[in-house]
């Protein structure tokens, strides 16, 4: 497929909306402090963000198929908030790999085992802030909030998702941060 859709973010934090900066070696106007505001109109947490995000978004694609990376992603992260298990594994390839991207461990392999880590996380009223999306291609990088872990627990995540050509997430690796210990 054609995949020349390409969303950019960047971790800069910018004053007033008609600043500009750097994307992909290419100078664009900051469109959004989610600072100020979330994608999709959520109210943003500043406190959670360390400096702010800024959006800019180009697409030469109209509408979203069911395979397009970015509506795959968008899609498992609405399941995610619904915590709808049977659904979310239904966007998994058979062979998906959940990785830990800083140690390199893997940290499930194939529908039963990420279903089962998943059954496990969605027993507590987990959920997905988005604060950024990235995506060149297949591949999508978020940026995320996840609250509501067990325990009153809340991390920082960045997620590296790879949808493969069936339009099913591949690989996933993760960069964890807790931000809220544990009681």
């Amino acid at each position: 497929g054609n995949y020349s859709t390409v969303t950019m973010l960047g971790a800069w934090n910018c004053a007033s909306s008609g600043a500009w900066r750097m994307y992909g070696g290419r100078m664009l106007p900051c469109l959004v402090s989610l600072n100020r505001k979330m994608i999709g109109g959520a109210p943003s947490t500043p406190s959670a963000l360390r400096g702010g995000f800024l959006c800019a978004s180009m697409s030469s694609q109209t509408g979203a198929s069911a395979r397009d990376p970015l509506a795959v992603i968008q899609r498992q992260l609405e399941l995610y908030n619904k915590r709808d298990a049977d659904e979310f594994m239904t966007l998994f390839d058979p062979d998906c790999q959940l990785l830990d991207l800083q140690t390199g461990n893997e940290l499930a392999r194939g529908h039963e085992q990420i279903r089962a880590r998943y059954i496990e996380r969605f027993k507590s009223p987990v959920h997905c802030t988005l604060y950024g999306r990235l995506a060149i291609g297949k591949v999508v990088v978020d940026r995320e909030h996840i609250s509501g872990l067990p325990n009153g627990a809340e991390a920082n995540c960045m997620a590296v998702y790879q949808v493969n050509d069936q339009g099913l997430i591949h690989r996933v690796q993760f960069v964890w941060e807790d931000i809220k210990p544990t009681k």
